[in-house]
């Protein structure tokens, strides 16, 4: 029986990219699921976004992008996709940010409107990473639609492309953005401020709740008058009171009529989903993700194609972070230094190829002449033969020598380990354990020494012990390693400097603390409390 025939799969260079798969395409760019190619075939997956070529033809874009690049490597949180790198290969403008197993919302609607308590999950998170642009880096997103937000299996939601993103100040003239989705103030190229977002999550929330778009119309001229002009259906009465008040308060026309911040809304969205739906929302959410995944084609395993525009295409980087240049350089830290008896110039390593030191080397030796040949074999004979003497009695000085020493050092030896007591710590405030039960072994069995090290270590595995506890609950995790759901009675850590978060449905708490040997700290959190609270407590 014949195998089935495999579809040819392409993979495109770009750069110091692979790109395997277009995964999307708008009216802003071109989406490729892509790889890194980093040293000794490292490759790291990730997502690359092209600009469209006639966006980049514009000088205003093109200097707003470039403004803005160093900036937005920086976005550093939970709901906001990074972006590791902005760049240009051959006049088109790129950006490489994180690859999200998950599914866009716009794909996630094809399957009908959201329940109301997962629409506030979904509206709180993007606030919050909204809030996080407009009040540590004064940015103003400009397309917060369906296709950037993404919602991966746990009901995670995270904000992405933040390209088009400019400076709350704004530049007057300049319109970007997504027919539909635009405020009114954006339409009219005036200058924004984080409120022309909230419109924007307006019209986002009121199609996740209706299943229909509020303003996008069979024709842009028409969309854009309904903007202007405020022109939505009404929401269904099946929505929530709190909700619906909420939605039509950021679709309004005027930004002064609108929340006064991200902030704001996004208390409201948790408080109403911690009143009415405490279980919270993410199960349901990360459900509807997986399922329109499934509906997505998975790319072909074929043979694969590899095509180039050019064979010498360069990127011209932007803007990169820490995240990326460690990709690229995977095994840098295990790189061997160079010896210092090599001889000759020194020479600098070239970016991206593989250092003289990191290849095993054989050194040739020069030959020496007949003669020195001849005087080495005698001169090694002789040493033989003096060895073959001289080992049997060497063997017995070092026996004899081992026993005088024994006999002459014996008598002041303690085998006990009270005899070398423990040196104090300062930071332990109460008695080792481990060291008292060592010492009284050694009245059982005389015979057998203490190890000396004991003493050094007992401070060392005198761990402390965390109580965790959170109101409703909440996940936690430890120096980045899940632990558990609340509460946790006994949970043991080195002492020193760690890093507690706790993640609710209602926002996410991180706790910093300092322990010390033997210490009982307990910590409570507050995810009912606007923002959510903790207090430690240390014993």
């Amino acid at each position: 029986m014949p195998l089935p025939r495999q579809t040819p799969r392409t993979v495109t260079p770009f750069g110091n990219y692979l790109l395997d798969e277009l995964i999307a395409e708008g009216g802003m760019a071109r989406v490729y699921r892509a790889r890194l190619r980093g040293v000794g075939g490292f490759e790291k997956p990730l997502v690359v976004k092209q600009v469209r070529p006639e966006l980049a033809k514009d000088p205003r874009f093109v200097a707003m992008f470039v403004e803005e690049a160093k900036t937005l490597v920086k976005l550093s949180h939970p709901h906001i996709v990074p972006i590791y790198e902005l760049g240009v290969v051959d006049g088109t403008y790129f950006l490489a940010m994180d690859l999200v197993d998950g599914a866009t919302l716009s794909a996630i609607l094809r399957d009908g409107p959201l329940p109301p308590e997962a629409v506030a999950r979904l509206g709180w998170q993007v606030c919050d990473a909204l809030h996080h642009a407009h009040d540590r880096f004064g940015l103003v997103h400009r397309d917060v639609t369906p296709r950037n937000i993404l919602v991966d299996r746990d009901g995670q939601v995270r904000l992405v492309d933040f390209g088009i993103a400019t400076p709350a100040a704004g530049v007057a003239g300049d319109v970007f953005g997504s027919p539909g989705y635009m405020s009114p103030e954006q339409l009219r190229g005036e200058p924004l401020d984080g409120r022309s977002d909230l419109f924007t999550l307006g019209a986002v929330l009121f199609e996740c709740l209706t299943g229909q778009p509020a303003f996008l119309r069979r024709e842009r001229d028409a969309s854009r008058e309904a903007i202007l002009h405020g022109e939505h259906p009404p929401l269904p009465a099946a929505v929530p009171p709190e909700l619906a008040r909420s939605v039509t308060q950021m679709l309004a026309a005027t930004p002064s009529a609108r929340p006064a911040s991200a902030a704001e809304v996004g208390r409201r969205l948790r408080t109403w989903l911690a009143t009415h739906h405490p279980e919270g929302a993410g199960p349901e959410l990360g459900a509807r993700a997986a399922q329109a995944m499934t509906s997505r084609e998975p790319p072909g395993d074929g043979p694969v194609t590899v095509t180039s525009r050019k064979a010498d295409q360069r990127v011209q980087t932007l803007a990169t972070s820490a995240v990326l240049d460690e990709a690229r350089r995977p095994r840098a830290s295990f790189a061997p230094q160079s010896s210092s008896s090599d001889s000759g110039p020194a020479t600098q390593p070239i970016e991206g190829r593989r250092r003289r030191a990191d290849t095993p080397r054989t050194v040739g030796l020069p030959r020496p002449p007949e003669a020195s040949v001849r005087d080495s074999s005698a001169a090694s004979a002789a040493r033989a033969r003096l060895m073959q003497t001289a080992a049997p009695l060497l063997l017995l000085a070092v026996l004899g020598g081992g026993l005088w020493w024994a006999q002459r050092s014996a008598p002041p030896v303690d085998t006990r380990p009270r005899a070398v007591p423990p040196k104090p710590s300062p930071a332990v405030e109460e008695p080792p354990v481990v060291p008292t039960a060592a010492a009284e072994a050694p009245q059982l069995a005389p015979e057998t020494p203490a190890p000396t090290a004991m003493e050094a270590q007992a401070p060392a595995v005198r761990r402390a012990t965390l109580q965790v506890g959170a109101v409703p609950f909440a996940t936690v995790t430890l120096d980045r390693r899940r632990v558990g759901d609340t509460p946790l009675r006994a949970l043991r850590v080195p002492p020193g400097h760690h890093l507690l978060v706790l993640d609710h449905e209602l926002g996410q708490l991180r706790v910093p603390l300092d322990v010390g040997p033997g210490e009982r700290v307990q910590v409570n959190a507050n995810f009912y409390a606007t923002p959510p609270s903790y207090r430690v407590r240390r014993r």
